[in-house]
């Protein structure tokens, strides 16, 4: 969308279309991401809020705070990823709890 797109450095969302959202996550988290990736492959879980630094498209690291969850898009398999800029820790209130989420979801996370 035209937030997300902005908030990476993108003229427009199409510049973001068919990219790994991994392209996007800073080397030092690189591996909590993959790690959070399976646990949705693996088992069907909602992935709590959590705070990330992610590489814009001009190269500066930015604070996001990013939770997730898998669905099932066009009737495949799919992960929605809901990032936003800044962090809870900052002062913007963190994103609803993991436990609303995942009654909304009707899944509990591992």
């Amino acid at each position: 969308n035209k937030a997300g797109a902005k908030m990476l450095g993108a003229a427009t969302p199409e510049q973001l279309v068919g990219r790994s959202i991994l392209d996007f996550v800073h080397p030092d988290y690189q591996e909590i991401a993959i790690d959070r990736v399976r646990q949705m492959i693996n088992g069907d879980v909602v992935i709590c809020p959590g705070e990330e630094k992610w590489i814009r498209l001009d190269g500066r690291s930015i604070d996001v705070e990013v939770a997730a969850m898998p669905l099932v898009y066009q009737g495949r398999p799919a992960m929605q990823f809901i990032a936003r800029h800044g962090s809870a820790s900052g002062s913007r209130k963190p994103m609803r709890t993991c436990s609303t989420a995942v009654r909304l979801r009707g899944k509990h996370p591992r």
